[in-house]
């Protein structure tokens, strides 16, 4: 990617995406001149707008003013207008990944975070642990850490960490030095034909690139990452596995969860480290902790101030989020999180159980796309059914076509059969109503998804 301007400018289809909002705010940092669009106005598009980026509602011609380049992403219908005539004016077009490939280009420690779950929360605490390490490493996440003002942040550190996204394939454009895949498993299948090994493939040919001659960490103890594992260390001896089993090179040990917080050892060089402590619950948290951990005890930053940093990390908004508030005169224990795959889902539960022991569960829950719905229909519906109330939001479609037998009164029409308190609600507002029906003194509510269900907790806190 070439541009002979001294000051560049971006226009950005999409800028109020979680990881276009990202690139625009790097942008900005870099000094360059940010434009773009999205439908409708937001907390991220006003955030931009405050950081000098132009901004427009709604998708027009006219939004395009003489820009360098175009940045779009896959979720971008190709009849858009301001993508159509950046063809016909011959704008150079970029797919987002693209331009996040040109962005890190200088940087010659170039981390990347891929994998099906725990991409953000494993980008999030290595940036935090660099961070509180000296190192004031470069970042473009994929979600908001409460640690830092932006999920993005340009500096002049030879470190640059950046979450890389598996679903569309696009992370093949990408070529760091360093490699961290959290796991391997199902969801956007479409992009792989629906076959598991294109899948294995698409992450091997990620991490056996020629670029690829740092760290290499693989995580999970499902069969496809041990497929994956072994097939990376043929090419890449250096790779790791890392997670819960002690037949992986790095793993976690004598796990215990408070009320307060994760505590576990690792085995981590032929020796055991003890006492780490992480205020993320579930062992699936301590997992993404501890590629954060090794990752960083590789590039030599001391292991107690990795601990340290490790206790004073805030999370991420919509990963677990905890609150404490009242509901028709009824206090409860609030849970905001992002999951919508059937293992985050399962992997969330678990934790609430731990943490939450013998204490009545109420889960909202709004599927994601109806591809997925599709495809993993029987995983959702192991899982759903673990709570003690379940309430099912209409699905978010995220821009897909309706599919028949993949909606969420499909999964509502099929776990009515076996779960006797089991709703479907198609508004926030509805939701809201029927809980304050339903709910009683010391319940936990998990509000879970990824699409517009994260505003009802605001109407509920």
């Amino acid at each position: 990617m070439t541009i002979n301007h001294k000051t560049p400018h971006y226009h950005f289809i999409g800028i109020g995406g979680m990881g276009m909002s990202a690139l625009a705010i790097f942008a900005l940092q870099k000094g360059y001149h940010v434009s773009g669009s999205d439908l409708q106005s937001s907390d991220l598009t006003r955030k931009l707008q405050k950081l000098g980026a132009k901004v427009a509602i709604g998708h027009h011609a006219d939004h395009l003013s003489h820009p360098d380049a175009i940045i779009y992403t896959s979720a971008m219908s190709k009849d858009n207008p301001e993508y159509q005539k950046a063809l016909a004016q011959n704008i150079p077009i970029f797919h987002r990944a693209e331009f996040l490939a040109f962005l890190a280009e200088d940087y010659p420690e170039l981390i990347a975070i891929t994998g099906t779950h725990g991409k953000t929360t494993i980008t999030s605490l290595i940036a935090h642990i660099m961070n509180e390490a000296g190192l004031n490493p470069s970042f473009i996440n994929g979600g908001l850490a409460n640690n830092f003002v932006h999920h993005a942040h340009a500096s002049d550190s030879q470190y640059m960490i950046i979450e890389a996204d598996e679903s569309d394939a696009s992370f093949l454009k990408i070529h760091p030095k360093h490699i961290i895949i959290s796991n391997v498993d199902l969801d956007h299948m479409q992009t792989y034909q629906h076959q598991i090994d294109l899948l294995i493939y698409s992450f091997a040919k990620f991490a056996t690139q020629p670029n690829v001659s740092g760290e290499i960490l693989i995580g999970s103890d499902s069969s496809s990452a041990y497929q994956l594992i072994k097939r990376i260390k043929m090419q890449k001896p250096q790779a790791l596995h890392y997670g819960l089993q002690q037949d992986m090179d790095v793993y976690i040990k004598n796990f215990l969860q408070s009320d307060v917080c994760a505590n576990f050892d690792i085995f981590f060089g032929d020796e055991v480290l003890r006492n780490f402590s992480s205020p993320l619950p579930g062992k699936h948290n301590a997992e993404n902790a501890l590629a954060a951990i090794a990752l960083c005890l590789k590039f030599g930053i001391d292991v107690n101030l990795i601990k340290k940093a490790l206790l004073s990390f805030k999370g991420i908004y919509r990963r677990f989020n905890h609150y404490q508030t009242t509901i028709n005169t009824h206090n409860i224990d609030l849970i905001d999180d992002y999951g919508h795959h059937p293992v985050e889902i399962q992997s969330t539960l678990d934790a609430i159980q731990i943490q939450f022991p013998k204490r009545r569960l109420i889960h909202v829950y709004q599927p994601h796309r109806y591809t997925r719905t599709r495809d993993l229909f029987n995983e959702f519906i192991a899982c759903l059914k673990n709570s003690d109330v379940l309430i099912l939001m209409r699905t978010y479609s995220a821009s897909e076509a309706p599919i028949d037998g993949a909606h969420a009164i499909d999964l509502f029409n099929e776990l009515k059969k076996s779960h006797h308190n089991c709703f479907y609600v198609d508004t926030n507002e509805k939701t809201s109503d029927l809980l304050n029906k339903l709910v009683a003194q010391n319940d936990v509510i998990l509000v879970q998804g990824a699409g517009d269900i994260a505003k009802l907790v605001d109407l509920l806190v």
